[in-house]
């Protein structure tokens, strides 16, 4: 295709609001490495999961005779990887190098990323499983899911986490990690339903050779002390760990400890 039947796209092209639309082919489409960049592992999670009903329109400016990518690079990557020829484009004309660049640069400027709690409340209308489960659980433990103040008590601040134990050690790991929080009196302390608790919770729930006595003791543990106190005894106790490890340890050397004395009550009782 020559550079004057590129025109001819561009003079045909429909206008809105001042800005053309066409559907561009992929072969009169440059990228100015100039300024672009290519992500390949964004390009190789596109090509894998394409749908052409699901690709946003790119942003080319027409000059010297061909269409230069100013936003949707990896779409066209990805497109042309899956054979597409023509993927939907607005069109700028007139436009210099360093005014592409600019363009490139402030793209993202009035974008609001979607956060974990808007996509939760997406898969909920769409029924995806995960995040469906994760919901009837939090309604039968009555912990809310929202996006709040992360010493709020009553919330689950781990979302993503919690997807992972749901794919990894299902259902049973995360009542069984709800079961604890509850049993401790913890429901509303802040964090109770936090990252770092509900990390040291899945570590025990993972390693626990006997998961009902391991809940009996931990709750126990739990029972007698707040998360401040909690943390505070872990740093103190283990001053060279991670957080996350310190508690981890913590609540394992208390586990020891109490088994120690079960094992004493039981010998003086007999």
């Amino acid at each position: 295709m020559k550079p004057q039947i590129n025109d001819t796209i561009v003079m045909n092209a429909f206008t809105i609001g001042g800005k053309k639309f066409s559907n561009v082919p992929l072969s009169e489409m440059k990228l100015d490495m100039a300024y672009q960049r290519i992500e390949t592992n964004n390009v190789i999670k596109l090509t894998r999961k394409w749908d052409i009903s699901k690709c946003e329109m790119l942003h080319v400016s027409y000059r010297d005779g061909y269409f230069y990518i100013v936003n949707g690079q990896h779409r066209y990557k990805a497109g042309s990887a899956n054979g597409v020829t023509h993927l939907p484009c607005e069109i700028s004309t007139g436009l210099t190098q360093k005014e592409e660049v600019g363009i490139f640069a402030e793209q993202n400027d009035n974008i609001r990323r979607l956060n974990t709690y808007d996509i939760f409340k997406a898969n909920l209308v769409r029924e995806e499983v995960t995040d469906t489960i994760i919901k009837s659980i939090c309604d039968k433990y009555n912990v809310t899911v929202k996006k709040t103040g992360t010493s709020a008590s009553g919330n689950l601040k781990c979302l993503t986490k919690a997807r992972n134990i749901i794919n990894t050690n299902g259902i049973d790991c995360l009542t069984w990690i709800f079961d604890v929080i509850q049993e401790s009196g913890w429901h509303h302390q802040p964090y109770a339903y936090g990252s770092l608790v509900v990390a040291v919770l899945h570590l025990a729930y993972v390693n626990a050779k006997n998961l009902n006595k391991a809940k009996i003791a931990i709750v126990d543990i739990l029972s007698n002390i707040n998360f401040d106190m909690l943390k505070a005894e872990a740093i103190l106790e283990y001053p060279n760990l991670s957080i996350e490890c310190a508690l981890k340890s913590y609540i394992d050397l208390k586990m020891i400890m109490k088994d120690v004395e079960d094992i004493s009550l039981v010998k003086k009782v007999s």
